[in-house]
């Protein structure tokens, strides 16, 4: 009884940061939704284009064209707008 106790413990661990990151990135694309794909957006004083957005990471283009992965819950609190490629309808 005393081991399923610890592995239900330790599975509620696990799955809660999980959840707690998938939860964060949510809220950080669909209701703060900084950028799109082909926006350009300053990180740490770099300007990086959009190249793809996906749920827990954002995938960014630097000047040489090279492909850097990122967190979405890091993002948060480091995203500045430079251009956006937005359209308004």
């Amino acid at each position: 009884m005393t081991g399923a106790g610890t592995l239900i413990l330790g599975l509620s661990w696990l799955i809660g940061a999980t959840m707690q990151e998938v939860l964060s990135s949510i809220i950080f694309l669909f209701i703060k939704h900084p950028y799109d794909v082909g926006d350009r957006v300053v990180i740490d004083k770099e300007t990086y284009t959009v190249k793809e957005i996906r749920l827990l990471s954002t995938v960014f283009l630097d000047s040489t064209n090279t492909s850097i992965q990122a967190p979405n819950n890091q993002l948060s609190t480091k995203v500045r707008q430079a251009e956006t490629c937005r359209t308004l309808h």
